[in-house]
């Protein structure tokens, strides 16, 4: 049963193939037979109907892109709101209660698998950085040991919303919630670098 419906099938495609053979030679059969001005008027003619469809379906595609490129960014905003919102909460003494480990277990949950889908390759590699060295971060007690990390999250975050992080330097976002960057800095350019293989 299943060998005759093949069977079948094939020699419907092929009776479809050789009609469209046969009307392609006869259609250029046609035009070889007409003058040169009929050849003028038929591709003009030709243009003018494929010039609107050409131009229905390419802004489709774009309206259908940009409907898309919204939708995702407004998943992004709303993730990246949640994520800078909780760990405020966590790393600054913003005067609301600090997350709890059964609190951080069910954001990383909940947020990981949002990160993974909605943010960018480098939203997702500072994002990873970070996490690693979360735990090891938060038991130095200071904020500037986990002020460079999370810096970048937040710059590579702005960057996939669109922002341009043209002329903005390290510390510039960190200003914003912490009150002595400015000493952080001067005391970490002091510093000597350490030789490299160390």
């Amino acid at each position: 049963m299943r060998f005759a419906k093949g069977f079948l099938g094939g020699i419907i495609l092929s009776i479809l193939l050789g009609v469209l053979w046969l009307l392609t030679k006869g259609t250029f059969h046609w035009l070889a037979s007409r003058s040169q001005n009929t050849h003028t008027a038929i591709i003009g003619a030709a243009a003018l109907l494929l010039v609107p469809v050409v131009t229905y379906f390419t802004t489709k595609s774009i309206e259908r892109r940009r409907s898309v490129e919204q939708t995702m960014r407004l998943k992004k905003i709303e993730l990246y709101q949640s994520f800078i919102e909780f760990f405020m909460r966590l790393l600054l003494n913003s005067g609301k209660p600090k997350p709890n480990s059964d609190e951080m277990v069910a954001f990383l949950a909940e947020v990981t698998p949002k990160i993974i889908t909605y943010a960018s390759n480098d939203v997702i590699k500072q994002w990873g950085h970070f996490r690693v060295n979360l735990d090891k971060l938060l038991k130095t007690g200071n904020p500037m040991d986990w002020m460079k990390p999370f810096e970048d999250i937040l710059i590579a975050m702005r960057k996939d919303l669109g922002h341009s992080s043209l002329g903005i330097k390290d510390g510039d976002i960190a200003r914003l919630f912490i009150n002595d960057v400015d000493d952080y800095l001067s005391k970490r350019k002091q510093q000597p670098k350490k030789p490299k293989g160390s």
